[in-house]
């Protein structure tokens, strides 16, 4: 096995896609968790490699995602998301003036919904809650986030997995090793036996007939490869993680970092206020606040700056390639065909070389220097991925994340319960790109001072230009 720290080196794996492919790894690893039968299996290894044309099951799959998934393509996507956070966000208000809430289970519950409804349509399996548990214990989060957390070491989680079974984290080891995960893994095999027969039963009926473009583009391949309805519903699986999985911790992570430092929620909600278009209802004298979240992105760059700094610090993935053949990397380092290339984002995100002695802070000012692109190197920055191997959906997570966070800074105040806001340490998960909080953070939100009464509403504009900072 080779660990790859260096911008510079990885920057060479991603340009060596053929020799050095993504496929084989995450395919076998997906297959597994999500439990495709030997026939699907061989269907997702045929040509893996690329070695007898560019026809594969995989690089089909990926080809339509990225596409169903780029700027402007995912406008009707957004526009469903925002309608249905809207009313997760308004659902907040309570008469007494405040509402208190244990802000991961809140976040995980709202954007579960909102981006389920806006992939799978009107008949979102999602709506029933037994699904929605499901896939989180699959995940190997319960839904209320009582997980056990171990203080001692970075990597001990590893044991608890296997040897703690009031745990839920034990279920994606597991199920990626494979081990008679019926007694093994009992919960996340349960878990994915119920998200299975619902994702069944959803494109058995054709209810994926009204649904996004994404879903609708793979179900084109689905078809062509002749996939039963129980395999296409194993498959699904690893797309909810795609959509679900980093969107809930990172936007966790940043809406705490922005609410624990006031000078960082002053400076946003000043930013935010400027590309907040207010209107009023003569005939009512409603005030109407609508913000066009397309435009954040460019418009914002401390709320752009802050998200970044929440993928640095939190960004856990770890990027694996196979080498198919003897290569030699940057004309030096012989990697050695059957061998594994392991490139973890969190190493090369701590690293002071690139992002200066206080890497263990939230300082999203670092990604405001005026120099920055031109000083740090391209592939210091991993949080999506890189290469071949990019975040698809990338974009449509961007857009949700700081959706909501402007949001929360722009509607609400946000309090601890205990007066003192807590430390809040993270804990890895297998399947995560972003770390996970060891513990939940209960608050008191309300609306803010001069806010009472008034409408909020989202706009999504032409987002074709758009991008995702990578």
């Amino acid at each position: 096995m080779y660990v790859i720290n260096s911008p510079h080196l990885i920057q060479q794996v991603h340009k060596n896609p053929k020799t050095l492919p993504f496929g084989p790894a995450a395919s076998k690893a997906t297959a597994r968790v999500c439990g495709c039968s030997e026939e699907t299996i061989n269907i997702l290894m045929t040509n893996i490699d690329l070695s007898q044309g560019n026809q594969s099951f995989v690089n089909d799959v990926t080809k339509a995602i990225h596409a169903a998934l780029a700027p402007g393509a995912i406008d009707h996507m957004n526009r469903a998301m925002a309608e249905n956070m809207s009313r997760a966000l308004d659902g907040l208000h309570a008469k007494d003036g405040s509402s208190k809430i244990k802000l991961w289970q809140w976040l995980q519950h709202a954007i579960t919904l909102a981006t389920s409804y806006a992939a799978y349509g009107p008949k979102n399996p999602f709506e029933d809650t037994d699904v929605e548990n499901a896939f989180w214990l699959v995940h190997g989060i319960p839904h209320s986030c009582n997980t056990v957390a171990n203080d001692d070491a970075r990597m001990i989680f590893i044991a608890d997995y296997v040897f703690n079974p009031r745990d839920f984290k034990d279920g994606i080891l597991l199920l990626l090793l494979d081990i008679v995960p019926s007694l093994t893994a009992p919960k996340a095999y349960q878990g994915r036996d119920v998200y299975v027969t619902a994702f069944e039963k959803y494109f058995r009926n054709g209810d994926h007939e009204n649904a996004s473009a994404v879903v609708k583009a793979r179900d084109v391949f689905w078809r062509k490869y002749k996939l039963p309805f129980k395999e296409i519903a194993r498959f699904e699986i690893a797309f909810s993680f795609g959509i679900l999985a980093n969107t809930v911790p990172a936007t966790f992570w940043m809406l705490y970092h922005v609410f624990t430092r006031p000078d960082i929620l002053f400076a946003l909600d000043k930013e935010l206020h400027r590309v907040l278009r207010t209107t009023i209802d003569f005939e009512s004298g409603v005030r109407q606040h609508t913000l066009d979240i397309t435009i954040l992105k460019i418009e914002c760059p401390l709320l752009l700056a802050a998200f970044q700094e929440a993928l640095r610090l939190y960004a856990s993935g770890t990027s694996t390639r196979m080498v198919l053949k003897d290569t030699l990397l940057n004309d030096q380092y012989l990697l050695k065909a059957g061998s594994i290339i392991q490139m973890p984002a969190a190493v090369v995100h701590a690293d002071s070389a690139f992002w200066g002695p206080d890497t263990d802070d939230f300082n999203p000012y670092r990604f405001l220097k005026p120099d920055i692109k031109e000083k740090q190197h391209p592939a210091a920055f991993q949080a999506w991925g890189g290469g071949h191997s990019l975040c698809p959906g990338r974009h449509f997570a961007s857009t949700e994340i700081l959706a909501v966070v402007a949001m929360f800074v722009l509607r609400y105040e946000m309090e601890p319960v205990d007066g003192v806001w807590p430390l809040v340490e993270s804990k890895g998960n297998l399947m995560s790109g972003i770390t996970d909080p060891k513990r939940d953070v209960e608050v008191y939100v309300s609306t803010r001072k001069g806010f009472e009464g008034d409408v909020w509403a989202y706009e999504i504009s032409d987002s074709s230009n758009v991008t995702a900072t990578e």
